[in-house]
């Protein structure tokens, strides 16, 4: 199944509705899901670093903010992400991180494409062998594939498995901002986006959320504006420093994003205000 759309929102709903309406029943580790498999989901060129701004899913903006800079920078703090996931713990181990699978090989792959720009070997694998024995927090992604045509940077996502209430939003604006950060290095725009997943599935227990997100409309959520003026340097000191500035907002002191080039510093913002309303939230309940 092909699934084409002209912006991430409309995509990830066309693709709630095709789950839900035709997806078939499966039980992986006892759980009701429905699912649709070897489908593939396609952006055209985005301008922008695509955001999923949807009101009835409403997102964690910060949480995936931080985890995305995790991947360009090859870090993994589990105390960071929980932060602002009480989740997390349950749900992420070192072992399945993919900042330490991702980050260098972006970077080899960036190299690649500068010294042949038709090159079909700039692959990020992410998924290795030893994760056929894991027990638990198998990656989902398999490989990011970079190919450089025209003028052009595609990204193609092979993934073996994408839950569509959890995983795939924060997968796709994650990897679309991978893929504009790597176009800006090589001095060419974007291109398109294929997300192409062996399971595409909702656990029944997200059913409810997912026929909503499905019905409802775009709100405002953040504009992460451009990466064009990144190159390989500038990105990696921008994701140390986004990453420096968050331990202090989590801590309690003001930041500004002030210096940080977008998409960095506005995301530093999301987190920002997260913090505060936390900070917020902690001392009306105190």
């Amino acid at each position: 199944m092909i699934i084409e759309a002209d912006n991430l929102d409309d995509l990830y709903r066309e693709a709630i509705s095709k789950t839900l309406s035709s997806g078939r029943r499966s039980f992986p580790r006892g759980l009701g899901s429905v699912e649709i498999t070897a489908v593939r989901l396609e952006l055209p060129p985005q301008s922008r670093v695509p955001v999923v701004r949807n009101l009835g899913r409403k997102l964690n903006y910060a949480f995936g903010a931080v985890e995305t800079v995790q991947y360009l920078d090859g870090d993994f703090d589990l105390n960071r992400l929980a932060h602002y996931n009480r989740r997390a713990p349950e749900l992420m181990t070192e072992e399945g991180a993919y900042g330490p699978r991702i980050s260098v090989p972006l970077w080899a792959c960036v190299a690649k494409l500068k010294k042949d720009r038709w090159s079909r070997q700039a692959v990020i694998p992410v998924h290795r062998t030893s994760d056929l024995s894991a027990d638990s927090d198998v990656p989902c992604t398999l490989s990011l594939q970079f190919l450089l045509r025209g003028e052009a940077l595609d990204l193609i996502a092979t993934m073996r498995s994408n839950d569509l209430a959890w995983g795939f939003p924060y997968d796709a604006m994650a990897f679309c901002f991978l893929q504009h950060v790597a176009a800006a290095a090589l001095s060419v725009a974007p291109g398109r986006y294929v997300h192409q997943v062996g399971s595409l599935h909702a656990y029944d227990s997200t059913s409810p959320l997912l026929t909503k997100t499905a019905e409802s409309a775009d709100g405002d959520g953040p504009d992460y504006g451009t990466a064009d003026r990144l190159d390989e340097t500038f990105a990696r000191s921008a994701a140390e420093e986004f990453l420096k500035r968050e331990r202090t907002s989590r801590v309690g002191l003001p930041v500004e994003s002030h210096g940080l080039p977008d998409p960095f510093g506005k995301m530093l913002e999301q987190v920002a205000e997260w913090n505060l309303r936390r900070r917020e939230r902690d001392a009306a309940n105190s």
